[in-house]
């Protein structure tokens, strides 16, 4: 009995220090956001915002998207994974948990939504 609850504590001790050192950091969610956004700019699916080719292709040769991205997320790292947030005109919306080295995005088409409305309430685009 007391070797199974040394086993089981020297277990946990092992998963604790992974996860503490795995975590991704703040330029990793910014890369999963961005791809995401850029993936649903691109199709079009995710938001009634028309964009055309020659938009898209100036945002993403002049670099426009990850600048606002990066003044629009909160981040919070936590002991064992960490979080990245936006935060709207009354709420704040989860994006990704980071944790064992991966980004894990809740929903890309709902994360993207979120973005828009930012960007909208901010005048930033129509």
């Amino acid at each position: 009995m007391i070797k199974q609850v040394i086993y089981l504590l020297l277990a946990l001790v092992v998963l604790v220090s992974v996860c503490m050192h795995t975590k991704p950091g703040k330029e990793e969610h910014i890369d999963e956001v961005e791809s995401c956004v850029t993936e649903g700019l691109r199709s079009g699916s995710f938001s009634q915002t028309e964009v055309t080719d020659e938009a898209m292709s100036r945002i993403e040769s002049e670099q426009m998207l990850r600048p606002m991205i990066e003044k629009m997320i909160l981040f919070d790292e936590y002991a064992l994974f960490s979080l990245c947030k936006v935060k709207g005109a009354d709420d704040e919306y989860l994006l990704s948990i980071g944790m064992l080295d991966n980004v894990f995005v809740l929903s890309k088409e709902g994360m993207t939504e979120k973005i828009f409305l930012i960007l909208r309430q901010k005048k930033i685009i129509d």
